[in-house]
């Protein structure tokens, strides 16, 4: 143990370390040469020392904790999560400030952190990338190269796979979509009526903050353990949510749509913080800040109850990342490759009434943003390593949709939602589901969906 160091609960040792995660120290920036690298501040502030106690915090709860139970099973498979977290963390700054070439590191930190890449989801999603392509229509002088760029994907998208072994994507009833789309606007339709009576078309990051604050203030389980919304400096757009921390953040220069701030409503406050504040209120640590697999189905979760609020299914939705990374992980194509197929794709997609000079502009601008988030804080490594996190955005939404129409054909909404929405968990793992059981009932029909 390190000098001046004592040993700390496990809620203590979650929250000491709350500095020291990827969504956080990794801010990222995009060079005018095309290269993602860390911004400058989180390299210049990065506090190695700190971080190194934080790591020591891990290692010690982790040599003293000697029971073998569910509860502490789990605990520690968190605290091995955030170790290479932290490690990754490391590994990112070296690279950047040139201390090392850490390229196998990273590659595998980012296995170790997003194992539940599959190979099957990806070659799903890869056909559901060409069917989405074969429906859109081009004018005659670009039958070819469309023909062309869909013989190609093709071949990566079922390479000798048995039919057995083949995954379909999951997509909700319209049943569903009414059902739960009722749900959340019974939640959340007061917040909605103040988002619709803001001037303009647009907020910015100041009011899109009094209007996630106003929805915490208006749910219990936020409210009374503190939550809030700020405004914050960093270069990436994102709103992201510290549970941790009981904070949801939102970037300076963050402008969105008065839609936008509805699906921003149901995503980081109805969704990801609600999650961990109805948990907390529970008594429930682990819940509270999340499971070691919760990332696997929240962030997809999300993304369900978006669509349900717009009664709109999106079958694009998370494809583009679960795709790009494939395409390097699974089919081992070279960044620029995966640039090049990315940008016709694009294209392909932008074509409709003929590919214009602006056009081709805008799918340049959105190749390039794709793939810069897929090699996020990447400079310089080899070609094949990819940042996963964004698998999760579509890796969860087959188990999403399923759990989803089960409960509405079942009419257990309610019961069904309150379950999904009882902590940071994931549905589909055994430990997690042992865990919320102490807290929630599962409702029979997602029992039956589950098949247990």
């Amino acid at each position: 143990m390190i000098q001046g160091t004592t040993q700390k609960s496990f809620t203590e040792v979650i929250k000491s370390a709350s500095p020291y995660t990827p969504g956080k120290t990794l801010d990222t920036i995009a060079t005018t040469a095309g290269d993602t690298m860390l911004a400058p501040a989180a390299v210049n502030t990065l506090d190695l020392d700190s971080m190194t106690i934080a790591e020591q915090h891990f290692r010690d709860f982790l040599s003293t904790e000697t029971s073998t139970g569910v509860r502490e099973q789990a605990q520690a498979a968190i605290i091995q999560n955030r170790l290479a977290e932290v490690a990754l963390i490391r590994a990112c700054h070296g690279q950047v400030t040139g201390e090392s070439d850490n390229s196998a590191e990273i590659h595998e930190l980012q296995k170790a952190l997003y194992g539940h890449y599959s190979p099957a989801l990806f070659r799903a999603a890869l056909r559901k990338k060409v069917e989405l392509l074969e429906a859109t229509s081009v004018s005659q002088d670009l039958e070819v190269t469309k023909a062309q760029l869909l013989d190609e994907l093709d071949v990566y998208a079922s390479p000798g796979e048995l039919e057995t072994e083949k995954m379909e994507l999951e997509q909700p009833s319209a049943e569903t979509l009414q059902a739960i789309g009722d749900w959340i606007h019974g939640q959340f339709e007061d917040i909605f009526d103040e988002i619709d009576a803001i001037d303009g078309d647009e907020l910015d990051a100041e009011q899109l903050v009094d209007v996630l604050n106003m929805a915490i203030d208006t749910t219990t389980a936020l409210r009374s353990n503190g939550w809030r919304a700020k405004v914050i400096q960093r270069n990436k757009n994102a709103v992201s949510v510290f549970a941790s921390d009981r904070e949801t953040i939102v970037p300076s220069q963050r402008r969105v749509t008065k839609t936008g701030a509805k699906k921003l409503v149901v995503h980081e406050v109805f969704g990801h913080a609600l999650r961990s504040g109805i948990a907390e209120t529970n008594g429930d640590d682990i819940g509270t800040t999340g499971t070691a697999t919760y990332g696997e189905f929240e962030e997809s979760l999300e993304i369900a109850l978006e669509q349900c609020l717009d009664g709109v299914y999106n079958p694009r939705r998370g494809l583009d990342h679960y795709i790009t990374i494939g395409l390097a992980e699974t089919a081992g194509l070279s960044r620029d490759k995966i640039a090049q197929l990315t940008r016709s794709m694009r294209q392909i997609t932008l074509a409709v009434n003929g590919l214009t000079p602006e056009k081709i502009q805008r799918a340049d601008v959105l190749a390039e943003g794709q793939i810069r988030r897929t090699f996020a804080g990447l400079t310089d490594v080899d070609d094949g390593v990819t940042h996963r996190k964004d698998i999760n955005y579509l890796h969860g939404l087959n188990g999403a949709w399923k759990l989803l129409n089960a409960i509405v054909e079942a009419d257990e909404v309610d019961e069904g939602m309150r379950w999904l929405l009882s902590a940071k968990f994931n549905p589909f793992d055994e430990t997690d589901r042992q865990l919320v059981g102490q807290y929630a009932k599962m409702p029979p029909s997602i029992k039956e969906a589950l098949e247990i």
